[in-house]
């Protein structure tokens, strides 16, 4: 027997359950891991700290699978990231408040970003420094990937101009 279970923002809305969102976005080793655990130390409510990064990591999405060609990152990538947003909102509509590290840099991820967050309260913080300094950083945690920083701050410049209109 299948039974479908879904999730219905609109039934916490309700009894007044809503969470807030932080959004840190900026280019990878700007520094959005080391202020979101700034922001839950000091804030006096309890944030969850929530990154596609703790996904990857804790093997939630199975990255191994995708770098060593088993499955197709360029096909599932759009899926995992509406999901990823989705996942965001359905937190905050249930009462949980968030902080998500981010970098939008795809074409369309804001605006759908700002349709699943219309009705919570959302702070935007766009984080930035020198394109050296990010190069630097990169490099001494052995993250970086030959014209990476400068392809993420072009995608950080865009999201910013695009929620600034």
């Amino acid at each position: 027997m299948q039974r479908e279970l879904r999730f219905d923002p609109c039934f916490l809305e309700e009894d007044g359950i809503e969470g807030q969102i932080i959004l840190l976005h900026g280019p990878s080793s700007v520094g959005k891991t080391t202020l979101a655990h700034v922001l839950q130390d000091r804030l006096d409510q309890p944030f969850w700290h929530i990154s596609i990064d703790h996904l990857r990591d804790h093997r939630i999405v199975p990255m191994h699978r995708y770098q060593s060609g088993d499955f197709n990152w360029q096909q599932d990538r759009q899926m995992i990231f509406t999901a990823f947003h989705a996942s965001l909102a359905a937190y905050a509509s249930s009462g949980v408040n968030i902080i998500v590290e981010h970098i939008i840099d795809t074409a369309g991820w804001i605006e759908e970003l700002v349709k699943l967050f219309r009705d919570i309260d959302v702070y935007f913080v766009g984080m930035h420094c020198k394109l050296d300094t990010l190069t630097r950083r990169e490099t001494i945690q052995g993250t970086v990937q030959s014209a990476a920083p400068n392809r993420i701050l072009q995608g950080y410049t865009k999201a910013a101009n695009t929620i600034w209109k």
